[in-house]
């Protein structure tokens, strides 16, 4: 008898049914709504559903965890290294602590074919692929199996992930593991790997030269944009697209408007206090906001916000603290502008429609439907012109009437 897994709304698609199946009946293959979701061979499975047992959402794993974590706002005090992540880059200050440490390190990096897959480092050339933001929802594969075989041997491991995949590797374990470090991301949700491929081809096209790699959160000069570096075969220099370019769509619109996450994000179990990962990281939108940041001028450079959530995580910041720069702050400020630690962050109305023609349609039979349903109409965007134009050539006018 094939087993009973989650509902399809609830699922994740974090693959701890696929890692635990002996018999390799469970694979994860793209739903009606481009996503990775399990699929069981019923002429292969032999009923023991031990899937069941290590499903995150029918079995959530039981961590000891803070529910009023320590929160810090910091950066790694090597200034390349920083310039190269999407915020502070403390990712980077704990991965090369564990390399140090003889550990293995396990992140989200593209591959060769461009697409967003669980990778396991063991030098800081294999780790650099791992550092800034993807937004995609990255495969596992069977990459629970290849940190279980690396614990057993006694080695070190960081595992960074969002929540639902940090909490999957949990209860694919068993337990937590002594020699087990997780870090979790602050998540908005994930967009598809469907989805993500078809914009990367369009990008292709538009450029009609093949696109070798892509980060959605360059920063210039050391400073975070809102902007995607697209670097091309053949050419050194990086072309920089706007978020709000008709190019950039895939973030800056759908993204933004939340019309392209999975279903399962829009009621996420894990994006809470207390959360499962050892320690939290993300933007530290919301610094300031509580009590003025004696730093401030660090802020347009990237800082990351990172939650200590339990006893090995202050051991983990206590051994890296000559390696960033940190600030105690409260966690009433680390909320503010921070959906990533909310339960639910919400659905737009045409989500169920968009994911599904995400994969029914061309990216540009997409494109063209949706730019018109989400954008900014006609009326909007003249406005925005004129009142562009007419503050360019009355400066003093509108200088005089914001005082």
């Amino acid at each position: 008898m094939c087993p009973k897994l989650c509902e399809s709304t609830r699922c994740t698609g974090c693959g701890s049914c696929r890692n635990i199946c002996p018999k390799d009946a469970i694979s994860l293959t793209v739903d009606e709504e481009g996503f990775l979701s399990p699929r069981v061979d019923a002429d292969v499975c032999v009923g023991c559903k031990r899937c069941e047992t290590v499903c995150p959402i029918l079995q959530p794993p039981r961590l000891e965890r803070r529910t009023e974590p320590d929160v810090y706002a910091c950066w790694n005090v090597d200034d390349v290294v920083r310039a190269k992540s999407s915020s502070g880059g403390m990712f980077s200050v704990y991965a090369n602590k564990i390399l140090k440490q003889k550990g293995v390190v396990y992140g989200v990096g593209f591959n060769e074919e461009k697409r967003a897959v669980f990778m396991k480092a063991e030098n800081e050339d294999e780790l650099a692929k791992m550092r800034s933001s993807k937004y995609v929802q990255a495969d596992v594969g069977t990459i629970y199996r290849d940190v279980r075989r690396e614990l057993d041997k006694g080695r070190l491991v960081l595992f960074s992930g969002l929540p639902c995949q940090i909490a999957a590797l949990y209860a694919f374990l068993g337990k937590d593991d002594p020699y087990l470090l997780t870090c979790d991301l602050l998540c908005y949700g994930t967009p598809s790997p469907t989805l993500f491929r078809k914009w990367f081809g369009s990008l292709d096209s538009e450029y009609k030269e093949p696109l070798k790699t892509i980060d959605m959160r360059p920063k210039k000069l050391g400073k975070p944009k809102r902007e995607i570096a697209l670097a091309f075969d053949g050419k050194n220099k990086r072309t920089f697209i706007r978020w709000e370019s008709r190019k950039a769509d895939y973030l800056g619109l759908y993204f933004v408007k939340q019309v392209s996450l999975r279903s399962s994000c829009v009621q996420c179990s894990f994006s809470t206090i207390p959360r499962v990962g050892d320690v939290s990281l993300g933007d530290f939108w919301g610094l300031g906001s509580e009590k003025s940041f004696e730093k401030s001028d660090e802020k347009e450079r990237g800082v990351s916000l990172n939650l200590v959530n339990s006893d090995k995580g202050a051991k983990l910041v206590k051994l890296c603290e000559n390696d960033a720069f940190w600030f105690k702050r409260s966690f009433n400020e680390a909320k503010k502008d921070n959906q990533g630690l909310l339960l639910h962050i919400g659905s737009h109305p045409l989500r169920k429609q968009f994911v599904r023609d995400s994969v029914r349609l061309s990216y540009y039979e997409l494109r063209r439907k949706y730019r018109r349903l989400l954008g900014s109409t006609f009326k909007k965007r003249l406005g925005k012109i004129v009142g562009k134009r007419i503050r360019r050539k009355f400066p003093k006018f509108f200088e005089e009437s914001t005082e």
